[in-house]
Order: C-alpha cells, then structure tokens, then sequence
C-alpha cells in the first residue's frame, strides 16, 4: 500500500498537500530534514528506512546499518549529516550509499 499520509503545510498545518510518494511504504513513525539540504528528506516506517532526494517526490529504501527488524521508531539527523534510528532493537547508524 502507497503513503498518503505524508504532507506538506505553509499555514501552521491548518491544511496541506501531499507531497510525491513514489516508492514510499507506511505508517511513517518518523520524519527528518537533513540539516544541511532541506531537499533530502528522511522517514522511518514499519519497513524501514525511505529517503528523498528530491524533497518528498520519490523514495528509496536505505536500510543498510539496521540489524534486525526493521522498525524504525525515530530518526536523527546531525549537523554532518549522518543518519540514525531507533528500532526495537536499538539505535543504528545508517550507511547512505
């Protein structure tokens, strides 16, 4: 089943448009901008982890890092740019090829 639940607002969220979901599963547990490029987009799932290049108009599956499940509860950005998640079994550092 495709995302559609994944939107983008300029009015406090009073309303929004879905953004592209081509390639992107759900639930979306999580959502992070990359610090450094507000184009690259990253969401956790129940299938892992997606990421845009493109500002949310197409996605890939990255779960190269995750061991296990993967579940992916959260997700955090730093200001270098690397990329980590939460899933039921730990905290993961993903490796973004």
């Amino acid at each position: 089943m495709r995302a559609n639940n994944l939107k983008e607002s300029y009015d406090g969220c009073n309303t929004g448009e879905v953004i592209g979901y081509d390639g992107l599963f759900y639930p979306v547990n999580a959502v992070a901008i990359d610090p450094n490029n507000p184009d690259i987009f990253y969401v956790g799932t129940d299938s892992g982890v997606y990421i845009s290049f493109n500002g949310g108009e197409n996605w890939e599956q990255i779960n190269d890092g995750l061991l296990g499940t993967p579940i992916t509860y959260s997700i955090v950005v730093d200001d270098e740019g690397n990329v980590y998640a939460t899933t039921p079994n730990g905290i993961f550092k993903l490796n973004i090829k």
